[in-house]
This record gives structure tokens, sequence and C-alpha cells, in this order.
């Protein structure tokens, strides 16, 4: 894991017939091949941007809507749609559910799912059915039982742009997921993560299901905010955040 001495770069040099002296010289016949790709890339970004005038164009109602989603701008009202709800009888899952039942319809670009708990974390959307081959216009993603991958694909989604990405599992499972959920803070994506049964009170699931150690090691991850809210007030507020 050294790196290279100066010594040894030197030795490579002559090895390769270049000069040790002239360590930045690049080759005419590599120099060309880099600016015909430039060239290329440069005539390939104009003609997008000469397709995309002429869709503002055709379509500018829709290509406003394009813009806005890989701005992540949010549309007007989504919010205010959070349900400020204290009610104590619901658990937070609930009030989850609740929040995002209420921003899915006025935010197009969120997508997501749970990994095979959709159930118990409460996380489908009531306004769109599941994305598969027969519907692929579905915002509903069935991760299967594969945090790391779910977590993974959310990234993947963020980074192309245009997606608000969530994706929901228990709490103790983010630790199959960790690699992935690391990443996201470390590229600062807006991936949401749900993660339901909090408690290392967690009953018949056994220890197996308890996060004793979990919220710490959340919380430890630079640039991940964690929010565990009380009551359906606090899940807005972190949903709020969330969303930016």
């Amino acid at each position: 894991g050294a790196p290279i001495g100066e010594a040894d770069l030197t030795d490579v040099r002559k090895r390769w017939g270049l000069d040790p002296e002239d360590p930045f010289r690049v080759d005419e016949d590599v120099r060309a091949v880099y600016d015909a790709r430039t060239k290329n890339l440069e005539d390939v970004k104009s003609e997008w941007d000469e397709t995309f005038e002429a869709y503002k164009a055709a379509e500018p109602a829709k290509a406003s809507e394009l813009v806005r989603r890989f701005k992540s701008e949010l549309p007007d009202g989504v919010l205010d749609a959070l349900p400020l709800n204290s009610d104590k009888k619901l658990a937070t899952r609930q009030h989850s559910q609740r929040c995002l039942n209420a921003i899915a319809p006025l935010l197009p670009e969120l997508v997501g799912g749970s990994a095979d708990l959709t159930p118990s974390n409460l996380t489908a959307l009531a306004c769109s059915g599941d994305y598969q081959r027969s519907t692929p216009g579905g915002r509903y993603l069935r991760f299967g039982v594969r945090e790391h991958g779910m977590a993974a694909i959310c990234n993947g989604l963020h980074a192309y742009g245009g997606f608000r990405p969530f994706c929901a599992t228990f709490l103790n499972f983010a630790g199959y997921a960790m690699g992935a959920v690391r990443l996201s803070a470390l590229s600062k994506f807006g991936v949401i993560y749900v993660m339901t049964h909090d408690s290392i009170g967690l009953g018949e699931d056994g220890p197996t299901h308890q996060p004793v150690e979990m919220m710490e090691s959340l919380r430890a991850t630079p640039n991940l905010d964690v929010h565990r809210p009380a009551d359906g007030t606090e899940t807005a507020a972190a949903y709020r955040s969330a969303l930016g």
C-alpha cells in the first residue's frame, strides 16, 4: 500500500522507454485519441441541447417538469401536505405511512420500496402500483430480501438524477445495507431510509431483530442525518428534513 518512490518511478520510465526527466509528457498519439473523444462528446452535447430545445418548444410543460426534477426542486405544496398529527395511539411507522402517502401524489419522482417488509414498514404507495414489466409506470419497487442491493439501487437512482428514492427495512437490518448507506452519506445523496421496528425490546423475533448498537452506528456516520421521531409531528418533521 505504500506509494511508489521517485527512484522506482524513474526506473519504470526508463524500462518503458520514457524520459525520466519529463514525467508529464503525453505522447502525440495518445493526445490525438483524447482530442478526438473530446470533440465527439462536444458534438453529442450540442446534438442533445438542440433536441431538448426542440422538445421545450413542443412540450413546454413536460420540459419544465423534467428540469424541475433534475434540479431536485420541490413542487408547490409538498411540504405543506405533510400531516402534523400527534395521535399517540398510532405507531410512528403508521405516521410515516401517512406522510409518504400525503406527499407521493404531489411528488411524482418519489420512488422506492421495501426489502420484503412492506406490510411491516408500511411503505406501500396508495397512488401507484408496483414497478413491473407489465406496469413500467409503477413507482413501488419490490426489492426482495437484499438490503444492500436495495440501498445501492437507490443510490444509483439518485446519482442518475430526476428521482427521490426511498427504501425501508427493520432498523437492525440496516447493518446488511451499511456499505451502500455509507456511500449515500459520502456522496451526500438524498436517499430516504425508512427504518422501522427500532426497539431493543422487539419481542417475538428475538435478538436477531433487536437493534442494540445500530442507532449509534448510523449516528456516527458523517453526512448521515438520523431522525428518531416520537410522534406524528416529529415524523412529519423528519420527512420535511429529508426532502430538504
